[in-house]
């Protein structure tokens, strides 16, 4: 089935139009819309409000792109991970955990693509029921998350998506805040939990800090027995994404025996060499160049 053209024609990618309003809107009550056509860079995020919004105008259409570009595969050739979100998110209680969740940048790319394509019945309006913890060490950056999603769920009813979300101030260099967090995540039953990271690597880089707390993510996903997908993905040809993913890959390598022990079928990792696309920007309308890599980890076997 075609791509819908609100999301992909003539070789470049489009965010959904939902997504647009909502951006738009926000950049409008900041008073940052015109800024927003020139600063293609922003920060990589940070402790206060300015830091907040300077990412939020500046970078918030590229961290949902490529999210975007994940889940259509405009290309054909990510289709093992194309399939198995088009699984996660069909009819069922999902819970998705957003690490970190900034001002939601690749979740609400997410989510807005997968409302597109059910309007456009590239899949079908089976009932989902979506529960979100977002965690991010900036309020600020959670509250304007708050604000995005504030503006955007009950159109998502139409499609037969009922969504509830909740933000949470995480420190992702204390490991007893990390485990908190996971417990929290798998308290309450879900027939999917789902994982995802983005745009991690320009907080992480070559840090060491965060080692601990993402070994307790992925021990914990491993050991819970519970159907879990980790997503995680970050920007293409950017030095400090090849060096955390290449931390993330020694980890791995480091509890694969663990993973053995607790799941009843083989887990599986598949790393995204990078992809390069081109896409839309939603307010200068100009074409840019972006860029995606990633790793995605199937805990529960589910993709043989």
């Amino acid at each position: 089935m075609k791509i819908p053209s609100d999301l992909f024609e003539n070789k470049q990618l489009k965010l959904s139009p939902l997504l647009i309003k909502s951006y738009i809107d926000k950049l409008n009550v900041l008073g940052k819309f015109e800024e927003s056509k020139v600063n293609l860079q922003g920060s990589i995020g940070g402790n206060d409000e300015d830091e907040a919004i300077n990412h939020f105008v500046g970078r918030f259409p590229n961290g949902a792109v490529r999210s975007q570009y994940v889940v259509i595969n405009p290309d054909g050739d990510l289709e093992h991970i194309a399939s198995q979100l088009a699984t996660v998110f069909s009819d069922k209680t999902l819970k998705i955990l957003y690490l970190p969740c900034g001002s939601g940048a690749g979740l609400v790319g997410l989510l807005t693509t997968f409302f597109t394509l059910r309007q456009h019945k590239y899949y079908p309006t089976l009932p989902l029921n979506i529960e979100i913890i977002g965690a991010d060490y900036s309020s600020d950056a959670l509250s304007i998350f708050t604000e995005m999603m504030n503006s955007i769920s009950k159109e998502f009813l139409t499609v037969g998506i009922n969504i509830s979300y909740s933000t949470q101030q995480w420190d992702a260099t204390s490991n007893t805040e990390t485990m908190k967090l996971m417990h929290k995540f798998f308290a309450t039953q879900a027939d999917e939990h789902f994982v995802f990271f983005s745009n991690f690597s320009g907080a992480t880089g070559t840090n060491n800090n965060f080692d601990d707390s993402f070994r307790t993510v992925l021990d914990y996903v491993a050991t819970i027995g519970k159907n879990s997908t980790i997503l995680w993905i970050e920007p293409g040809n950017f030095k400090k994404a090849e060096k955390l993913f290449v931390k993330i890959g020694m980890l791995i390598d480091s509890i694969k025996k663990l993973w053995a022990q607790f799941t009843d079928s083989n887990s599986n990792a598949y790393e995204i060499s990078t992809r390069e696309f081109k896409f839309i920007h939603p307010t200068s309308l100009n074409e840019l160049r972006g860029n995606i890599s990633g790793l995605r980890l199937i805990i529960d076997g589910q993709d043989k």
